[in-house]
């Protein structure tokens, strides 16, 4: 009996969040494009009433979307507005290790606000370019479900560096990840398989959305190179099945290219209910894939960027995670300052 008024209870409660999160949202779109705020859609962060009334406003909306995701079960936890980790800054560039489920923009920056600029805006709202439409410049971009670092520029001069340092190769990105399965052979596996958009996606269906696949399936369009290479540290279970934690590193950065390559070579990531699709990846709290080291040289501004975040798949951090063998040692793979400082070109064959 106690049972059934414990379920009531928790029901009429989503219920009443439900109501106050819809109100919040309505309220905050009141009137349409046509009369909403002159503040809010000429924003200049010079003007300190405005930057008060715009942040109170992105805060109040961040907080109703917030409590309606977390009330019909979207979300497993509230995700704070002021929860930003910075991991550098400078002058030019900040770097942010993102959490996971989290976009890091979205279209409707005003009356959509859950996603990362918002969160870098109420943080460092000082530092917003009015130019800049989501008020800063993305030098690259992470999935909305991955995790850690991305590289945000504070100018347009200094995105334009950071977009040079990109196609000139002189950026490395290393990812840590959790692949179903367990690897026959401590050595590194090398995918060198072109990726291009499925014909379904471009046609638009909608659970295709951004859905990409390897240049021998027959549904490929328009195929690009991408290179991976995956590295097996160390060998364990996930939720009692087996798994393996690897290091992820790739030469291009194509969309979807890591959980595309991990998946093609029969270890897909964990909880990658789009490339996986397995039974219990819809029991994962989250994709196990994340942004784990950025190294940039941009010799133009005399800036060398080398970030390292926290690993998030340890057992103190997952309890679901169990490793059991380590077959390689990070430690191996450390050494690239020495590339950075030299003025080479920073590639993947380096290591």
């Amino acid at each position: 009996m106690l049972n059934q008024v414990g379920i009531a209870t928790v029901a009429k409660a989503k219920h009443l969040l439900i109501l106050v999160a819809s109100a919040g949202l309505k309220l905050a779109k009141f009137g349409g494009n046509a009369s909403r705020p002159a503040l809010l859609m000429q924003f200049n962060p010079a003007n300190k009433f405005a930057c008060l009334l715009a942040r109170l406003h992105l805060r109040f909306v961040w907080h109703c979307q917030m409590l309606w995701r977390y009330a019909i079960g979207r979300r497993d936890q509230y995700l704070m507005p002021d929860q930003l980790s910075v991991v550098y800054e400078s002058d030019n560039f900040i770097v942010i290790n993102k959490e996971f489920d989290l976009s890091v923009n979205t279209a409707s920056r005003w009356f959509n606000p859950l996603a990362l600029n918002t969160q870098v805006f109420l943080a460092k709202h000082h530092r917003a370019d009015p130019t800049a439409y989501h008020w800063y410049r993305f030098c690259h971009q992470i999935d909305h479900a991955t995790s850690g670092l991305i590289l945000l520029a504070y100018s347009q001069d200094a995105a334009m560096r950071a977009s040079k340092a990109f196609l000139n190769r002189r950026v490395l990105k290393q990812y840590l990840a959790i692949v179903w399965g367990h690897f026959d052979t401590r050595d590194h596996v090398t995918v060198d398989r072109p990726i291009g958009w499925d014909r379904l996606d471009i046609a638009g269906s909608g659970d295709l959305r951004k859905h990409m696949v390897t240049e021998t399936h027959y549904r490929c369009l328009d195929p690009k190179p991408a290179f991976s290479q995956v590295v097996p540290l160390e060998r364990g279970l996930y939720n009692g099945l087996p798994a393996t934690k690897v290091l992820l590193l790739l030469k291009h950065g194509r969309t979807h290219q890591l959980r595309v390559h991990t998946s093609c070579i029969g270890h897909p990531i964990v909880g990658d209910v789009k490339y996986s699709r397995r039974e219990a990846d819809f029991r994962c709290h989250r994709m196990m894939l994340h942004a784990y080291r950025l190294q940039a040289r941009l010799p133009r501004l005399s800036e060398t960027i080398d970030c390292l975040a926290e690993d998030p798949f340890v057992p103190e951090s997952d309890a679901n995670w169990q490793p059991e063998s380590v077959q390689n040692d990070y430690a191996v793979f450390k050494d690239c300052a020495r590339i950075l400082e030299s003025g080479e070109q920073l590639t993947v064959d380096k290591l």
